[in-house]
C-alpha cells in the first residue's frame, strides 16, 4: 500500500466520523473487500477517493465547509477546494492540496446517490461506510458491457477478475441491484467484438501488481459475463471457489444451521448460524453418513443430516449473500467439534419431521419411508436430486 492509499484512508475515516452523510466506494473500498476475503493475487493501486452524498445536495461553500472541518484536526496542512459543482450526471469533484507546496494532492469525487445499503470497513483502528460488495460488482459489470470497456474503463474489468475469485453471488441479485439502481447492464458487445482494442487499452494499465496476461483474463472474463449476455436471471449462481456458474436448484445453501441430540437439547445453545454451500459439500463429502431432503408443509425446504448420534437440521431458502467460509472457518470447526461427540442413529423418518410437530426430535426407532426421501448425491461437482 503506497503513502497516498494510507492518507487517503485517513481522510475517510475523518470525514465518516464528522457525520458527513457520505458513503465510499470506488478502488479504496474494492482493496479493503479483498483484503478482507484473503485475495491478494491481484492488487491494484488506486490515486482518489470517490464517494456518494446520501440525501439533499449541499451547496459548494456547504460541501468545502463540511469537509475542511471534518478533516482540519488531524490534517492541517491540506486545503479543500471544490473544483467541480454538482451537475447533472456530473460528480462534484474535492481537491485536497498542500498548503506548504502548493501541490494537489489528493482528489475526491462525489455523486449525489439515493442509498440502496451499507456496510463497515474496516483500515487499521479505522472505519468508515461503504457501499455493498455487491453494488461495487454491478458497477464494474455494468461498465465492462458498454464500449466504455475499451474506452476509460478498461480498469474494470481487472476489479471483476479479481472480485469473481472470491466473491459469491446470485446472478439474480445482480439483475435486481440493477433494475434498482437504474444501473443497466447492457450487451456485451464492444467486449465481445472489440478484443484487440481492449487488449490494447489492458496492457496500458499500470501500478498493478500481479496484473494476470490478457489471454488469462480475457477467456475467464468471457465466461462469467456468458450468462449476463444472455439475461439469465434465474437459478444460477457464481461459485467463487470453484470459478464457475452453478445451478443452484442443484446446489444448496445451509442458512441458519442448528445441531439437536436425540433429547432435542440445542448442543450450539440455540445459536443460528449463516452457512455456505462449501460447508455442506464438505460434509457430504466427509462428515456425514447419510443424507435425506424433504420438502415439509412449510414454505422452505429442510434438510436432515445424522452423525454420531445428532441431527443437523437446517432451512434452505434462497442462497444468502456470502457463500465464503474463509471467515468463518472458526464455525465449521465449531460446528465438526460437535459431531464428534455422539453414535451414529442409522434410521431417519424424514416423512413426520417438521409435519406432526416442529420441535420433534427424530430418534433411531422411527421409521424410513423410502418413497418420500430424496437423496443427494454428489456427482460430477455439482448436486442432483434424485426422487
Amino acid at each position: 500500500m503506497t503513502e497516498k492509499e494510507e492518507l487517503m484512508y485517513s481522510i475517510l475515516a475523518e470525514l465518516n466520523d464528522s457525520g458527513i452523510p457520505l458513503i465510499f466506494k470506488g478502488g479504496l473500498i474494492s482493496n479493503l473487500f479483498l483484503q478482507e476475503q484473503s485475495y491478494n493475487d491481484v492488487y491494484r493501486m488506486t490515486k482518489d477517493i470517490d464517494a456518494n452524498w446520501v440525501g439533499i445536495p449541499p451547496t459548494l461553500e456547504e460541501l468545502s465547509l463540511s469537509i475542511a472541518n471534518a478533516i482540519k484536526d488531524k490534517h492541517s496542512n491540506l486545503e479543500v477546494k471544490v473544483t467541480r459543482p454538482f451537475g447533472e450526471k456530473q460528480s462534484a469533484k474535492v481537491v485536497f492540496t498542500d498548503v506548504h507546496s502548493g501541490l494537489d494532492l489528493i482528489s475526491m469525487d462525489i455523486d449525489i446517490h439515493c442509498e440502496s445499503g451499507r456496510r463497515i470497513y474496516s483500515y487499521g483502528t479505522a472505519s468508515f461506510n461503504g457501499i455493498l460488495p455487491i453494488e461495487i460488482l454491478l458497477d464494474k459489470i455494468s461498465s465492462s458491457s458498454t464500449d466504455l470497456v475499451y474506452k476509460w474503463r478498461t480498469k474494470d474489468l481487472l476489479d471483476v477478475y479479481m472480485f469473481c475469485h472470491c466473491f459469491s453471488f446470485k446472478i439474480k441479485d445482480i439483475f435486481d441491484y440493477s433494475k434498482n439502481n437504474k444501473r443497466e447492464i447492457k450487451d456485451f458487445s464492444a467486449f465481445f467484438q472489440k478484443r484487440s482494442q481492449i487488449e490494447h487499452a489492458y496492457n496500458k494499465l499500470f501500478s498493478i501488481i500481479g496484473k494476470p496476461e490478457f489471454d488469462e483474463a480475457y477467456s475467464f472474463l468471457a465466461e462469467f459475463f456468458t450468462p449476463f449476455r444472455k439475461g439469465i436471471q434465474k437459478d444460477f449462481f457464481w461459485n467463487s471457489e470453484k470459478l464457475e456458474w452453478q445451478d443452484s436448484s442443484k446446489y444448496l445453501d445451509l442458512t441458519k444451521a442448528f445441531v439437536l441430540n436425540k433429547n432435542g437439547e440445542d448442543i450450539l445453545e440455540g445459536k443460528l448460524y449463516d452457512v455456505g454451500s462449501k460447508f455442506l459439500l464438505d460434509c457430504l463429502e466427509s462428515n456425514f453418513s447419510t443424507v435425506y431432503l424433504k420438502s415439509p408443509v412449510f414454505q422452505e425446504k429442510t434438510i436432515i443430516f445424522e452423525q454420531k448420534g445428532n441431527i443437523i437440521c437446517a432451512n434452505i431458502d434462497s442462497l444468502s449473500e456470502e457463500y465464503d467460509l474463509k471467515t468463518n472457518k472458526n464455525l465449521k470447526h465449531e460446528i465438526s467439534a460437535f459431531l464428534d461427540k455422539a453414535e451414529i442413529i442409522k434410521i431417519i423418518d424424514s416423512n413426520n419431521i417438521l409435519e406432526e410437530h416442529s420441535e420433534r426430535v427424530i430418534t433411531a426407532n422411527d421409521t424410513v419411508h423410502d418413497n418420500e426421501v430424496a437423496s443427494l448425491n454428489h456427482r460430477d461437482n455439482s448436486f442432483d436430486i434424485e426422487r
